[in-house]
């Protein structure tokens, strides 16, 4: 998959960028989200410089990323969990079956 060049505008600055086509726009949508949580945090923060807003922007992205992995292997775990009882009635259920069908009377027909 080729790479492609996107001109994204962070803290006021344009960035020109390569990356897959196919991920262009999850790029604009992170430069968008990262701007979006600069302009929040330098209304709260007027004091302190672009850089440090910046740096508290990312830390607070990181910090919510962390927060969704936890919760998405969390997730994961229940699901298999789920999967793995299931699996078990499943097979419960089958040899269950199997029992009644092999204590059935034969035809003696057959």
């Amino acid at each position: 998959m080729s790479d492609q060049e996107i001109q994204v505008k962070l803290l006021g600055r344009t960035y020109t960028l390569r990356c897959p086509v196919d991920e262009l726009d999850d790029l604009k949508l992170a430069a968008d989200l990262l701007e979006q949580k600069v302009a929040q945090l330098q209304g709260n923060r007027a004091s302190q410089s672009t850089e440090q807003v910046a740096l508290m922007a990312a830390l607070n992205l990181c910090h919510e990323l962390l927060i969704e992995q936890r919760r998405s292997e969390q997730y994961a775990k229940s699901m298999d969990s789920r999967m793995r009882m299931l699996q078990a009635t499943v097979e419960r259920a089958l040899n269950e079956g199997n029992k009644r069908v092999d204590k059935a009377p034969q035809d003696p027909n057959n």
